[in-house]
């Protein structure tokens, strides 16, 4: 029973997943109270632990001194204790002690060290001196005998018991970082940033390099936030990174790392971004942390899907999927073993083998049939598979299969939030095959839900809606969405949402056939895609519909300039489809190049191989261009 509520447990952490192409962090209010709270709580401790531990500390010293000579050994007790410390309270909180019963327990653990002259072991054997039940009470016969300084007995008493004043140091900390937030709430921010900077060198005192890295990576975050502060964001992650450099330890930075990560990408920093997932991958391979190099391989899975980098993403997929086929855990081996097989299928997909994935798709739902979960996990996890079968049959122009698929899980559907990713992938798909059957007011009418509540601004959701209300002829309110999602997006500094929300602009205006307006907004899309490791399809996507333009106006040289960087980013993305889409480009130019016969060669061929991969639209559409020559 224990196996199957962890299976549960460990497959609902999936269901709640984002991968990064939904980490857009759109939802700016939300965020900004998360990173705030955190920063408050790097500062404001339900305990001032760490002040009594650096009062005892120094009291323990003089007791040691009086039982040894030997100041090697004060040394290495100063130098050991506050991580011992430390160590003794969190456990003690962990097991639902409160603050100050945790704080008395742990100096009771070290005084009773301390009386049997055990003061020179190392700190792992004194964490193993905690079997002796202690008693939550204050015992005043314990600090009685802290009389070595008469002029520290009542700070003691005041860390041991109930009576424990704020620190000054913490409460400078606290009011610098309180003052940071409101400046940067009122939009002061050159000061916001002093204060913060004030506040990290107070924090890096009071808790060490680790939580000073955090705090500066948080900080960072906030600024992230705001597009008038992005400057001031990479300022904090570079103090972060070189606090980094300096921790030789880093096993306890993994969720600092993953915060990292995120940032970058928000502002575009893709390869540093790869780095700190790199990093983190790295941390847990050599802790041999299965689980969380699991995690963090679905994550650079991930990462590469977004950047529509299909081939790399393949090689984390399948990295993800071995991992949970050698767990040495059971329970961690069925559940990830399902998680692993629906992320790969999910990667097949942008490869255009649909074949393989409806095998992953079939391993993954007969293990979901092997596990019997609770209804309200199983039922997502039925609906993400038949979605996944949905997109296969719609690319495969099966459009009865399709529509038999979408239509079984409709039940279902409505027991998940409209916020749920789940939900949100299964309506765009079906939105999708609408579109694709050119039923554009019944797609238009499917994707109403996604545009309620948080999720109105999700950039994925906005270029499908502005595509099928264009093509339903209503592009005016397709420009008018555009356009409230570029000022919050602006505002909010998405990059990867800004640049398809421009490339949607552009296609907008090509489709109304105003060319300028196109290419100017095709050409902004490029500026901002055009980072140090773009998203192959939006990059490709761009250039492709600036030969178009560039074709109808009969400057084909500029074309081929346009086919030529299409077609060198389409082979590295691995996408059988967007490789496609360039040659039939080609194809067109050579045609409005007076080479005919070339030309309806390479249609041919494509039609050959667009039949053969099943990749049904690009056969119709040139099935359709042979028959117009």
């Amino acid at each position: 029973m224990q196996a199957l509520n962890d299976s549960a447990a460990t497959i609902n952490k999936y269901l709640r997943s984002l991968s990064y192409e939904d980490i857009e962090e759109l939802y700016s209010a939300e965020r900004e109270e998360e990173i705030i709270n955190n920063l408050k709580g790097i500062i404001d401790k339900d305990s001032y632990f760490l002040l009594s531990g650096k009062l005892f500390s120094q009291i323990v010293t003089q007791k040691m001194a009086l039982y040894n000579e030997a100041r090697h050994i004060e040394y290495l007790w100063q130098k050991n204790f506050m991580d011992i410390f430390k160590k003794i309270y969190e456990e003690a909180r962990e097991k639902g002690s409160e603050p100050w019963e945790a704080e008395v327990q742990s100096a009771k653990i070290l005084w009773n060290t301390i009386e049997k002259n055990q003061f020179s072991i190392s700190a792992s054997s004194i964490l193993d001196q905690r079997e002796e039940v202690i008693t939550p009470q204050v015992d005043t016969d314990l600090i009685k005998k802290f009389n070595i300084q008469n002029n520290l007995i009542s700070i003691v008493r005041n860390s041991v018991t109930l009576l424990r004043p704020p620190s000054s140091i913490y409460q400078e900390a606290t009011n610098l970082v309180e003052k940071a937030i409101k400046l940067y709430q009122t939009g002061r921010y050159r000061e916001t940033n002093v204060l913060f900077e004030l506040a990290l060198k107070n924090i890096q005192a009071l808790e060490g390099i680790n939580t000073a890295v955090s705090f500066a990576v948080l900080a960072g975050c906030l600024q992230f936030l705001n597009n008038t502060t992005i400057s001031k964001g990479v300022y904090f992650f570079q103090r972060a990174e070189k606090l980094l450099d300096s921790i030789d330890d880093k096993s306890n930075i993994g969720s600092t790392l993953d915060e990292m990560s995120k940032g970058y990408w928000k502002i575009g920093s893709y390869k540093k971004a790869l780095e700190m997932l790199s990093l983190q991958h790295y941390i847990y391979t050599l802790q041999q942390n299965e689980l969380m190099v699991m995690l963090t391989e679905e994550k650079l899975s991930n990462f590469y899907h977004a950047l529509s980098r299909y081939i790399e993403a393949q090689e984390w997929s399948l990295h993800f999927l071995n991992s949970a086929v050698r767990s040495t855990s059971e329970d961690i081996k069925i559940a990830y073993f399902l998680h692993a097989n629906l992320n790969y299928a999910k990667t097949l997909l942008g490869l255009n083998s649909w074949n393989k994935a409806v095998e992953h798709l079939n391993y993954a739902e007969r293990t979901l049939n092997h596990l019997e979960l609770p209804i309200d996990i199983r039922n997502p996890i039925l609906i993400d598979i038949s979605r996944m079968r949905g997109d296969i049959a719609v690319s495969k122009g099966e459009f009865n299969v399709a529509s038999r698929v979408f239509e079984q899980r409709k039940e279902e559907l409505v027991t998940l939030e409209t916020t749920s990713p789940i939900f949100t992938r299964f309506i765009r798909s079906e939105a999708i095959f609408y579109r694709n059957q050119a039923e554009f007011e019944k797609g238009i009418e499917i994707l109403q839900p996604l545009f309620q509540e948080k999720n109105q601004a999700n950039p994925r959701n906005i270029l499908l809606l502005a595509e099928l209300l264009t093509l339903h002829s209503n592009e005016e309110s397709a420009l008018k969405l555009l356009d409230q999602a570029e000022k919050r997006l602006s505002q909010w500094n998405s990059i990867h949402g800004l640049s398809t929300i421009y490339l949607s602009k552009g296609y907008t205006y090509l489709l109304m056939e105003d060319f300028e307006t196109a290419a100017k907004w095709l050409r902004s899309s490029l500026d901002v895609i055009s980072t140090d490791l773009v998203d192959l399809k939006s990059f490709v996507n761009a250039h492709l519909n600036l030969s178009y333009i560039e074709l109808e106006k009969g400057n084909f040289k500029s074309a081929e300039y346009h086919v030529a960087l299409a077609d060198e980013r389409a082979s590295q993305s691995g996408s059988l489809a967007l490789l496609l889409d360039v040659q039939f480009l080609k194809a067109n130019l050579r045609i409005k190049q007076g080479m005919k016969i070339p030309g309806l060669k390479m249609l041919q061929h494509i039609a050959k191989e667009a039949k053969s991969l099943e990749i049904m639209y690009m056969y119709n559409k040139v099935q359709a261009r042979l028959e117009d020559t």
